[in-house]
């Protein structure tokens, strides 16, 4: 399992590029509502949304992703939702942004 934070989001970008395309980093801090989109999580959590409290803005989310890309949770960012947890399988390993 390779966990990277929005703090990589360059290498992100860089490395996985074909499965995670172009990228927005426009987020701002403060505390935000997410959707718990992914069904497995919500009922690990026990809830369809969950608070995020982002320290500081700059932060990154994609804009494209291919199909195998498993979005986790969303939030509304630029009028539009925005995943900002999600994982995708990479050989014998998963990726979790």
């Amino acid at each position: 399992v390779l966990y990277a934070s929005d703090l990589a989001f360059p290498l992100m970008n860089s490395t996985f590029y074909d499965i995670v395309g172009n990228w927005k980093q426009n987020g701002m801090s403060g505390r935000f509502q997410a959707a718990v989109v992914d069904k497995g999580l919500a009922k690990d959590l026990g809830a369809d949304s969950i608070t995020l409290n982002f320290d500081a803005g700059g932060w990154a989310y994609p804009t494209e992703w291919k199909k195998e890309v498993r979005v986790l949770l969303t939030m509304t960012s630029g009028g539009r939702e925005a995943p900002v947890l999600f994982s995708f399988n990479l050989g014998k390993g998963r990726v979790i942004f």
